[in-house]
């Protein structure tokens, strides 16, 4: 399932080299895994499908801005990309 601020969106003119680095490249497929984990259930827990504390949300939006999280890290093994 794709949710809001997935790595397809938020570098849409790189699907494809996104789609070969998770499958191909050590370092990018697990720091896309950690991404994708945090942001669906960010996205579940925002439209309500997954009932949380205000507390348990706001920790995991902190978590969300961990570096492994954070798309920023995603610039260098896409080539120094920036948007």
């Amino acid at each position: 399932m794709r949710f809001p601020h997935d790595l397809q969106e938020e570098f849409p003119d790189l699907n494809g080299l996104i789609e070969r680095l998770i499958k191909t490249n050590y370092e990018f497929g697990p720091l896309a895994a950690a991404y994708d984990e945090v942001n669906g259930h960010i996205w579940c827990v925002e439209s309500e499908e997954e009932p949380t504390t205000d507390e348990a949300l706001e920790k995991l939006k902190k978590r969300s801005h961990e570096p492994m999280n954070h798309r920023v890290a995603f610039y260098p093994l896409l080539g120094g990309v920036s948007v």
